[in-house]
């Protein structure tokens, strides 16, 4: 993970008043697990990601999006659909049983790609379920310093930008409930007490 090399990363992810925020916001003291850190867009389509998580997270989860820059609307922006952390909710081992085995295993740089796979259904089905709530997606477009949350119920997306490659500067970054991540047991905690887990991963 970027943030165990890159001191600066996780002393922006870490930042006590954003952890307080969190907490406030999920009921418990919330531990750094992820951050993405390219500067184009995702393009990950609609999605949950609450059901990319083993169950027993069960949404103590939450993500903050950050923008190191003026996001450009062409850039294929980060987008989300109010209120859709209320609608039914998509669980891994549901999604899991439409994929094949070969699916379910392979690897890219050490991180499964049984996700991208299932796109193939997961995404109709959501287009369908916006349809049918005629719901609106609003788009994200900070500038430099701003910060939205959002809970792993929400909705949301990476849009796809006009042009590719078309920068988009932002950090993502991940965040569970302490107590729900056993998964997760190799831990350390910055000078704030802040806790990230270690993973045993190169840089890319």
């Amino acid at each position: 993970m970027p943030y165990m090399q890159v001191p600066e990363l996780r002393l922006a992810a870490l930042y006590p008043p954003l952890m307080e925020m969190l907490e406030h916001l999920i009921g418990e003291r919330m531990m750094l697990h992820l951050a993405l850190t390219g500067w184009i867009s995702t393009e990950r389509n609609w999605h949950q990601d609450d059901y990319l998580n083993p169950s027993f997270v069960n949404s103590w989860y939450a993500a903050v999006w950050i923008a190191l820059g003026r996001i450009d609307p062409t850039s294929g922006p980060f987008q989300y659909l109010p209120g859709s952390h209320l609608w039914p909710l998509m669980r891994r081992e549901k999604v899991q049983r439409f994929l094949t085995k070969e699916e379910l295993s392979t690897r890219e740089n050490g991180e499964s790609k049984w996700p991208k796979y299932s796109e193939r259904f997961v995404t109709p089905a959501i287009e369908a379920e916006i349809a049918s709530r005629r719901a609106v997606a609003e788009t994200f477009l900070g500038e430099k310093g701003d910060v939205l949350i959002w809970h792993g119920r929400l909705l949301h997306r990476g849009s796809t930008p006009e042009e590719f490659g078309r920068e988009r500067r932002a950090l993502i970054v991940h965040y569970s409930g302490v107590e729900h991540r056993p998964d997760m047991p190799e831990r350390a905690s910055d000078e704030n007490g802040q806790a990230y887990a270690l993973f045993d991963m190169p840089l890319h």
